[in-house]
C-alpha cells in the first residue's frame, strides 16, 4: 500500500486509492490557507457557447429578444424551488427533471461578463478567472488547495482542463481515454512507421531498477544544486514520478474504459464520484461532448441542453450513492452565451457574457445571483457581497470574480490564487 505525506512524497503505507480511508495530513507548503470547510470541485464544461436564454436566463420572445418560444412550442418560464428557468417538458424533460429535483440546492448566476466573443479566450477567462494562458483552472486549484493526498489531486477526464504550473498534481485521461496506452502495457498501439507500442515494458527486477535508477538521480540533481529554489522544482519532479508510480500501480481508471472511445458525460460523472469518493482524486473536470456552436440552427441547443443534463442527474445520482453529494460543489459552465436576436441562418452567434450553474456541497440554493438586461442580454452590476442585481454599483460579475466566488465557496484562499479578484461572496455568504 502506498500514500503521499505532507511533502506531496510517496510512503509505503498506504495507496489510498485502493483503500477506502485516509488520514489526515498537513497541506503542501505554499498551499492556500482555507476560509471554510474545504469542498471537492467538480467542474463541467458546454463548449462552443450554450444560449441561456433556453434555461437558466430565461425570455421570452415579447421582451425583444428571441427566446426558444420563436423556434419551438410549449415554452414557459416556470419557477423551480425560487428558481425562474425556461421550461419545455417536451423539448428539455431531463432539464425539467433536474430543477424540480434539485432547485433547492442549486443556485444560477447569470450576466457573466466574459468581455470577449472570441471561444478559447472565453474558455480560458471563465474557467480560471484570468486571462493568462498558463493559469489554471478552478478545479485545479481546488486540488492543489486541498487534495495533495490523493494520488491524482485534479483529475481531467477528457484533456480540456487548465493545469498552468500545477502538472505535478494532475492528470488527464484524454477525450479519448489515451491514458490507458500507458497504464495497460499489453495494449498495443499502432505506430507510423508499422511498429506497434509499447516496444519494451519493463519486467520483474527491471522495474524497479529502473525506479532505483531515478531516484539516484534525484537525489544527485538535489545535492548539486542546492538552492532553494532549485530544490523546489527538483522536488516537484520528485512527487509527480511518485504519484505516476501510484497510479500505475492502480486498477482504478481501467476499469469501464476503452480505448480511443469517449465516455458518455454520464459515465464521465460517475467514474468521477467513484474516484473522488476513494480519495483517489479530489477534484475533476468532465466535459459534455456536444459542440454547442449553434451558427446555422439555434433549435439544436433543445437536444444539447436536454442531453447535458441526463449528465447532470447522473452525476447528482452518483455523489449520493457515494456519499459525498454535501461534500462536492458542482460548477456547469460555457464560456459564453448566444446573441439575443437570430441571424439569417435561423441561429445566433457570440455574445460576450455567460451564465452558470452551481449545486451541492450544502448549498443554500434556490437563488439566482447577477442578471441580464431585459432586451439586449447585456451584464447588469451587482452588490458583491449578496450577488443580487444593483444598479446603483458598477461592479459587475465578471469572470475573475466568479471564479474566485466557486473557490470562496469550496473553501480555497483566493488571496494565494487570485489575489488581485474581488470575491463573489453571493455564492456561499449571501
Amino acid at each position: 500500500m502506498h500514500k503521499f505525506d505532507a511533502n506531496g512524497s510517496w510512503s509505503r503505507r498506504g495507496f489510498l486509492g485502493l483503500a477506502g480511508g485516509f488520514g489526515a495530513i498537513s497541506m503542501l507548503p505554499g498551499i492556500a490557507r482555507a476560509t471554510g470547510a474545504p469542498k471537492r470541485l467538480v467542474v463541467v464544461r458546454a463548449d462552443g457557447g450554450w444560449d441561456v436564454t433556453f434555461c437558466m436566463d430565461p425570455r421570452l420572445s415579447s421582451s425583444g429578444v428571441d427566446g426558444p418560444d420563436a423556434v419551438a412550442s410549449g415554452e414557459e418560464i416556470a419557477s423551480y424551488g425560487g428558481l425562474p428557468i425556461m421550461a419545455n417538458a417536451v423539448e428539455r424533460p431531463n432539464m425539467d427533471a433536474f430543477f424540480a429535483a434539485h432547485a433547492a440546492e442549486t443556485i444560477v448566476i447569470n450576466g457573466i461578463s466574459v468581455g470577449s466573443i472570441v471561444h478559447e479566450e472565453c474558455r480560458l477567462r471563465i474557467a480560471t478567472g484570468s486571462r493568462s494562458s498558463t493559469s489554471a483552472d478552478m478545479a485545479c486549484l481546488s486540488a492543489v488547495a486541498h487534495g495533495s493526498s490523493e494520488t491524482l489531486p485534479y483529475l481531467d477526464l477528457t484533456g480540456g482542463g487548465r493545469v498552468g504550473p500545477h502538472a505535478a498534481m494532475a492528470g488527464s485521461l484524454g477525450r479519448n481515454n489515451q491514458i490507458l496506452g500507458l497504464l495497460d502495457r499489453t495494449l498495443e498501439l499502432p505506430a507510423p512507421d508499422g511498429a506497434t507500442f509499447p516496444r519494451y515494458t519493463p519486467q520483474g527486477g527491471q522495474r524497479t531498477a529502473l525506479d532505483e535508477y531515478l531516484d539516484v538521480r534525484r537525489g544527485r540533481f538535489t545535492d548539486r544544486l542546492g538552492a532553494r529554489a532549485a530544490t523546489a522544482r527538483v522536488d516537484t519532479l520528485g512527487a509527480a514520478m511518485d504519484r505516476q508510480r501510484a497510479l500505475m500501480d492502480s486498477t482504478l481508471l481501467q476499469q469501464g474504459l476503452s480505448f480511443g472511445q469517449a465516455g458518455s458525460l454520464s459515465s464521465q460523472c460517475e467514474l468521477a464520484a467513484t474516484l473522488m469518493a476513494q480519495d483517489f482524486c479530489h477534484s475533476a473536470s468532465v466535459d459534455s461532448g456536444q459542440g454547442w456552436d449553434t451558427h446555422d440552427d439555434i433549435t439544436e441547443q433543445h437536444g444539447l441542453f436536454d442531453n447535458l443534463f441526463v449528465g447532470l442527474n447522473s452525476l447528482v445520482d452518483a455523489l449520493q450513492v457515494e456519499g459525498i453529494w454535501n461534500d462536492t460543489i458542482v460548477v456547469v459552465i460555457s464560456e459564453m452565451t448566444r446573441t439575443p436576436k437570430l441571424n439569417a441562418d435561423r441561429g445566433k452567434d457570440h455574445w460576450p457574457n455567460t451564465s452558470a450553474l452551481v449545486f451541492g456541497g450544502g448549498l443554500d440554493g434556490g437563488r439566482v445571483l447577477g442578471g441580464t438586461t431585459s432586451s439586449t442580454l447585456d451584464a447588469l452590476p451587482v452588490h458583491l457581497e449578496s450577488g443580487q442585481v444593483d444598479e446603483s454599483r458598477d461592479t459587475l460579475i465578471t469572470y475573475g470574480r466568479f471564479a474566485a466566488g466557486v473557490l470562496h465557496a469550496a473553501g480555497v484562499d483566493t488571496g494565494v490564487f487570485l489575489p488581485d479578484e474581488e470575491v463573489l461572496h453571493g455564492i456561499v455568504d449571501g
